[in-house]
């Protein structure tokens, strides 16, 4: 008995991998050749081991071109086409080509409104929610002024000035053209005074505690002798918000800070010691 042999469908051209914007379209394409030419073949592609079939996204999904119209986020994946013998039981599968589909950046965080002490570093950052093989380009903004050579997902400034205080922004581009996103505004203060230049380690905040603050914290600091003191609260606007005041022992007092806390929004603001005409200045970031 003569048992015939199925004849091989030979790949020629494999469909590629593809790069596309959210809401453009994609093509993916086999040439195969049967070496059997009076035996027809047929197509079916697959999207995730998926077969699909034709609707208002996807069409020729029996043909060797398929077409993504209108891409969304949900079409990326692993694409690729069996095709086999309409009569007979042989086929093959193409090579898996990949879509990876890039939407219009993301911020997924921000510098917040900030207050610097003059002549300190004044950094602002932005951070963009990661895609695959997306690049991004970066453009800062003071007082809707472009900034030039700010071109980084971080903008500094080594040694802060009065000049340097406003409102900014970056805007966020994709260089394969899947869009922009402008970021909130980052008002930023230049705050000059509020540090002296005070070296006593007898007069000091030592710690805020936890810092990163959210709702309530304790402030710990030095004094040199038994006196009155007063801690306030500035933010970058230079509003005093009172925190404590009256007569602590020389040496190291602990104050409890919470209700005035829950007033403030996310940010930078500075605690401030003031006792006998001096006052030195800590740092805190408020995050709830």
């Amino acid at each position: 008995m003569l048992i015939k042999v199925a004849p091989e469908i030979q790949i020629k051209s494999q469909p590629i991998g593809l790069n596309k914007c959210e809401g453009n379209n994609a093509e993916f394409s086999v040439v195969a050749t049967p070496t059997e030419p009076t035996e027809p073949i047929a197509y079916q592609w697959y999207r995730n081991d998926v077969a699909l079939v034709n609707d208002a996204v996807f069409s020729g999904v029996a043909s060797d071109k398929l077409t993504v119209t209108g891409i969304r986020s949900i079409d990326a994946g692993s694409y690729k086409v069996a095709i086999k013998y309409t009569k007979l039981d042989a086929g093959i599968y193409s090579d898996v080509a990949v879509l990876n589909v890039e939407t219009a950046p993301v911020i997924s965080k921000v510098t917040q409104d900030t207050t610097v002490e003059e002549g300190n570093t004044l950094i602002l950052s932005v951070e963009v929610a990661d895609q695959p093989n997306a690049i991004y380009e970066y453009q800062w903004y003071k007082d809707n002024i472009e900034l030039p050579q700010s071109n980084e997902s971080v903008y500094l400034v080594s040694t802060a000035t009065k000049d340097d205080e406003g409102v900014y922004k970056v805007i966020v581009k994709s260089l394969n053209g899947c869009g922009d996103v402008t970021s909130s505004v980052i008002n930023v203060k230049i705050a000059t005074g509020i540090f002296d230049n005070n070296t006593d380690p007898n007069f000091k905040i030592l710690s805020v505690l936890p810092n990163p603050v959210s709702l309530e914290a304790t402030v710990n600091f030095m004094l040199p002798d038994n006196q009155f003191a007063r801690l306030y609260l500035t933010d970058m606007h230079g509003r005093n918000v009172s925190l404590f005041e009256g007569v602590c022992a020389s040496g190291l007092n602990s104050v409890k800070i919470s209700d005035t806390l829950k007033n403030f929004s996310n940010g930078t603001y500075f605690i401030i010691l003031e006792s006998k005409g001096r006052k030195v200045a800590y740092s805190i970031t408020i995050n709830k």
